[in-house]
């Protein structure tokens, strides 16, 4: 199952320093395009983020099909550039839409293509543990890093999920 994978998974994966995640978790595929990695502000986050696309952890694309670039076109009225490219790759693509800012009214007004699947940051811990790449208990531990910089989860513990 491919992924387009939104800045706001890898800054939280980079936060704990837990990108590899995405490259354990067969059969999902997470890609990011190029308007993703643009977005990624810090130097050193830039240097992690080219060594997860090196070690195979994510794959970069990019927009290229005249429908997807006017999806971008019209969801970059509402979003950032990263979310409308994610949102395209998505809906023409039939791809999981991996972001943790869907809920919003802007989001729901652009997401146009019925029944899109969304993968966000707590699915992709809970998905580790279920397949053992991560101990419930090193999921809580990126859960309370995770929620020290005011990233918050509805519920105590991923023991209560698994």
């Amino acid at each position: 199952m491919n992924v387009a994978t939104d800045t706001c998974i890898l800054i939280n994966l980079l936060h704990v320093k837990r990108l590899d995640l995405l490259g354990a978790l067969a059969p999902y595929v997470f890609y990011v395009p190029s308007e993703v990695v643009e977005e990624i502000g810090y130097p050193d986050q830039q240097q992690a983020v080219q060594t997860a696309i090196q070690q195979g952890w994510i794959q970069q694309t990019r927009l290229e099909d005249p429908l997807e670039l006017q999806t971008f076109a019209r969801a970059t009225a509402q979003l950032g550039k990263g979310e409308s490219a994610c949102i395209a790759m998505a809906e023409k693509r039939s791809w999981v839409l991996g972001t943790d800012d869907s809920k919003g009214a802007k989001w729901k007004k652009v997401i146009s293509a019925p029944g899109i699947q969304i993968l966000n940051t707590p699915g992709i811990i809970l998905l580790a543990v279920r397949k053992g790449v991560l101990t419930i208990q090193q999921a809580d531990e990126i859960k309370v890093d995770l929620e020290k910089n005011r990233f918050r989860m509805g519920f105590r513990s991923f023991g209560d999920l698994v």
